[in-house]
């Protein structure tokens, strides 16, 4: 009979899975982020998305333009592990990049999957070409 053992240690990272924008096209103060979404050719199409990763964040935030005029800020960390979060148009929701792959609703409340807690959305307003996002 032949027996076999693997071993080993598992380390889970956080890696975005959208486009990560860079610290020139938005600024943090307080309890807000202002982006200029003119600075962010990948939001210019709807479907795409973007992530801010930045340490000053409660959570890194990815941004989904989900309509010609809509757009979901949510935490980019899945609830579950914390593994980073794509936004997938067609099927309106944001999916674990973990082998689980949970999924949450646009509106936070989770889908299929592992995760049982709802991912925070966060609050923002637009005008003109300035995105406000409010976290505390």
């Amino acid at each position: 009979m032949l027996s076999l053992t693997i071993s080993g240690c598992a380390t889970l990272q956080y890696v975005s899975q959208e486009p990560e924008i860079t610290e020139e096209v938005y600024s943090i103060s307080g309890n807000t982020v202002e982006l200029s979404l003119d600075q962010v050719p990948e939001l210019a199409e709807v479907g795409n998305a973007v992530t801010i990763v930045d340490e000053g964040l409660p959570t890194y935030m990815v941004i989904a333009r989900t309509g010609e005029d809509s757009y979901v800020v949510a935490s980019s960390e899945c609830t579950h592990r914390g593994m980073a979060l794509s936004y997938e148009h067609d099927e309106k929701v944001f999916r674990c990049s973990s082998l689980g792959h949970s999924e949450f609703n646009l509106d936070g409340s989770p889908g299929e999957g592992f995760t049982e807690e709802p991912l925070r959305i966060y609050e923002h307003s637009i005008e003109g070409d300035l995105m406000t996002i409010s976290f505390e």
